[in-house]
């Protein structure tokens, strides 16, 4: 039986890094029994999008459909992730599976979910371990409030963090591993947010005697860009209300994208 190891978040964990560093030393991995799946760029958000609790929402605000569309999304997302964990099944070299996402424990919140996504795993007959990565709860709140920043949204920094302290999404992670754990029979090893999360958790699945090449994703932003970007998203918000998906901005996309680059 192949070993899948589902490393789920948190957000704002250091989870980019892990996920730029497994992609990056793909040949290393699989020359040494590991085979990391990624079938969207270098993680498995479209998955999680799949089994998410709002899928409708994430779908209309990743790809910008809905109705029909999303339901031939979600069927071309399910038989792409299929035949590449079938693929790695069949070879005797890969001993162990290797899937990422933050959004897995920030999309799939329901329990209902959460057994979907078991089920779907189940089919392969795979040895499911559980991977997250623990951080204080104020710091993962003014992280996000950051990215809430980039995509454009106009929200004021109090009310945001009221706001995700009551969104089960992110807070209290004590809900999402006792969830998760619910689901998995305790298959869950939980990690705590430092330095190097990259290579605690490369450690944790025993990868840390390849010599792997490590990639930093500091996406972290300092307190001016985020008052000019609160500025902007006054003026051209990209969202009309937190819980509406996404709508056009064209001055404010190209604005925000400036503050970025400077």
């Amino acid at each position: 039986m192949k070993k899948l190891i589902l490393h789920i978040g948190l957000e704002r964990t250091g989870t980019t890094s892990i996920q730029k560093t497994l992609k990056k030393n793909c040949p290393t991995l699989e020359k040494n029994g590991f085979a990391y799946i990624a079938c969207e760029n270098y993680n498995s958000t479209d998955l999680a999008y799949v089994f998410g609790t709002n899928r409708n929402f994430d779908f209309a605000e990743r790809f910008g459909i809905s109705g029909r569309k999303i339901e031939n999304k979600i069927k071309e997302i399910l038989e792409e992730y299929t035949n590449s964990i079938l693929h790695f099944s069949r070879l005797s070299s890969i001993k162990t599976l290797i899937m990422s996402s933050e959004h897995f424990s920030s999309r799939v919140t329901a329990i209902g979910d959460i057994n979907l996504f078991k089920e779907f795993l189940d089919r392969f007959c795979l040895d499911v371990e559980i991977i997250l990565v623990t951080r204080d709860q104020d710091e993962i709140i003014s992280s996000l409030y950051s990215v809430a920043m980039v995509a454009g949204h106009s929200i004021d920094y109090l009310a945001f963090c009221k706001l995700i302290a009551n969104d089960q999404r992110y807070c209290p992670h004590e809900n999402i591993i006792e969830k998760w754990s619910a689901v998995f029979a305790n298959r869950i090893t939980v990690l705590k947010y430092g330095e190097n999360s990259t290579k605690s958790f490369l450690n944790k699945i025993g990868l840390s005697e390849l010599n792997l090449i490590e990639i930093v994703d500091n996406a972290s932003l300092g307190p001016k860009k985020i008052r000019i970007l609160r500025i902007i998203n006054r003026l051209f918000p990209n969202y009309k209300s937190w819980s509406e998906a996404r709508r056009k901005s064209s001055i404010g996309n190209a604005l925000r994208k400036i503050v970025l680059w400077i």
